[in-house]
């Protein structure tokens, strides 16, 4: 089973995806998380390393680096990390559940899409207004954030892609009772 959070910046899917860390470690339930990033975090180290950028001391430039990578590995090939994040994700034990809190492209939700087809995949879509994310993001409110695109459920899909809209304009606390309540659906219909 896939947990995967989409939704802009402040929006709270790094929250969500600790608090299902927490549900899923209280229950005994083997999980990892694995996000888009990861497929090509290695690399941005690397370049990081040699420019001598400190990923804890100046988190900025480094996030400005991966973007940086990322989008110039897009040109040549647009799907290339969505492609690994797939591979990846998919020679993971069907047993463990894969939590992925940034869903961010189109071709982010194609490889769920196809994912789909081996295991659940179950995409919340947390949604919060400006003034709430801001509220939350500090790079947000030092103007650091970047161009986002809110996705759309997809019209077809197959039988085992989940799909909920969250409204986390109040507590996050209050947003993960309903995910609660989704992820505790799936889990009794599935076995891992």
């Amino acid at each position: 089973m896939i947990i995967a959070f989409h939704g802009l910046q402040g929006s709270g899917k790094s929250t969500m995806s600790e608090y299902v860390e927490k549900y899923l470690s209280y229950r005994n339930i083997p999980y990892s998380r694995y996000n888009i990033k990861d497929t090509f975090d290695e690399h941005v180290q690397s370049f990081a390393n040699d420019l001598g950028i400190d990923k804890e001391k100046d988190l900025l430039r480094y996030k400005k680096l991966q973007k940086s990578i990322s989008c110039l590995v897009e040109e040549y090939k647009p799907t290339v990390w969505s492609d690994k994040y797939y591979k990846a994700v998919k020679a993971i034990h069907s047993s463990v559940v894969i939590i992925t809190d940034d869903i961010r492209t189109p071709m982010n939700l194609e490889a769920l899409i196809a994912l789909s087809n081996t295991k659940p995949v179950l995409v919340f879509r947390l949604l919060a207004s400006e003034e709430i994310r801001r509220a939350r993001c500090s790079a947000y409110r030092e103007g650091n954030h970047y161009t986002e695109q809110l996705l759309e459920r997809p019209d077809e899909v197959p039988e085992q892609f989940y799909w909920k809209d969250i409204n986390t304009e109040q507590s996050l606390e209050h947003a993960f009772s309903q995910i609660d309540t989704e992820i505790s659906a799936i889990l009794s219909k599935i076995s891992l």
